[in-house]
């Protein structure tokens, strides 16, 4: 009966783990309140002037080192994801070494350790995941290079003259159209980032279900705090709000 329970236990646990995780993504990637913005709508509102102004200059080396540098650590995320895989796999088949030295922590739960095969599958689908996303981010931001590239110059400032409004009007259009790409690209990466977060919020569920439940509801407040409630955002509220009145 009290081995019943453990499992129930352990599945009511995961279903907290991936429940809470599809929650807080849904909630933040489709939070959209313009009074109280989070990382993501700023970012998206820096990119679209970030592409305003690139349209007004002839030199874009800085832009595509951007978009360099975006993609190392991309990759270095993927690669790490690769290594992470092959780590799980090696305790999967690696014999009960491991297994005997969580069971020597007092709060083990001793019945859930029975689970433990399923807690390494979980983890390798989460960075299994993870590996996608990251890669899946390289990719979109070669195509934000392609877009850099297929931008004419209309807007040369080496005359000293500043863009008309007609003009900047015009490059802020082209700018919302093609800020959703890099947008996307830079989404996907944050997901990828996400999946390490609850990833390494599951790590105390091969202890006891209860701290997998404890873990995953501490991690969403983690991100909540950082995605809606940061000095980081704070910070970048306070440039856009410079950058809007040096356009005006």
């Amino acid at each position: 009966m009290a081995l019943a329970f453990t499992y129930w236990l352990d599945l009511l646990a995961l279903a907290v783990f991936l429940g809470g995780w599809m929650l807080y993504g849904r909630t933040a990637d489709n939070y959209k309140d313009p009074k109280h913005p989070s990382l993501l709508t700023v970012m998206h509102r820096l990119r679209i002037k970030w592409l305003t102004e690139m349209q007004m200059r002839t030199l874009r080396m800085p832009d595509v080192m951007t978009l360099t540098i975006a993609t190392s650590n991309y990759t270095f995320f993927a690669s790490t994801s690769i290594l992470i895989i092959a780590g799980a796999f090696t305790l999967f088949i690696g014999g009960t070494e491991w297994r005997s030295f969580i069971g020597e922590i007092p709060t083990t739960d001793i019945n859930s350790l029975e689970l433990t095969p399923l807690k390494l599958l979980v983890l390798v689908l989460i960075f299994i995941y993870s590996f996608f996303k990251f890669t899946w981010s390289i990719r979109q931001v070669g195509y934000c290079a392609i877009l850099l590239g297929s931008i004419e110059n209309r807007y040369n400032a080496e005359n000293g003259a500043p863009p008309s409004a007609e003009e900047y009007k015009t490059a802020q259009k082209r700018a919302q159209l093609l800020a959703p790409v890099f947008t996307l690209a830079g989404n996907n990466f944050n997901y990828g980032l996400r999946a390490y977060y609850f990833g390494l919020a599951m790590l105390p569920w091969f202890i006891s279900p209860l701290w997998l439940i404890f873990s995953s509801l501490m991690m969403i407040i983690i991100l909540s705090l950082r995605e809606f409630n940061s000095k980081t955002l704070v910070a970048l509220l306070r440039v856009e709000n410079e950058l809007d009145k040096s356009e005006n």
